[in-house]
């Protein structure tokens, strides 16, 4: 029986300005593949809007997620 879900990728900005967690994609998946991609654009996935609405990407330790599975990377200069 052919069907598909949805999949999404969570990111968890470090606290920065009271960020809150966002969408970072969104992929249909088709039942039964083994593996999904994401391409993320560093600039409009991973910023955060600050008190003024400028958006910014924060340095720091920045959480992907996609249901219980979690990836931790760090953002630097």
């Amino acid at each position: 029986m052919a069907g598909s879900h949805t999949v999404l990728l969570f990111n968890k900005p470090p606290r920065l300005h009271n960020a809150q967690g966002a969408v970072g994609g969104v992929q249909e998946d088709l039942l039964g593949a083994c593996s999904v991609v994401f391409s993320l654009d560093v600039c409009k996935d991973l910023s955060v809007a600050n008190e003024k609405g400028s958006r910014r990407v924060p340095l720091g330790s920045h959480v992907l997620s996609v249901g219980d599975l979690k990836h931790t990377f760090s953002l630097t200069v």
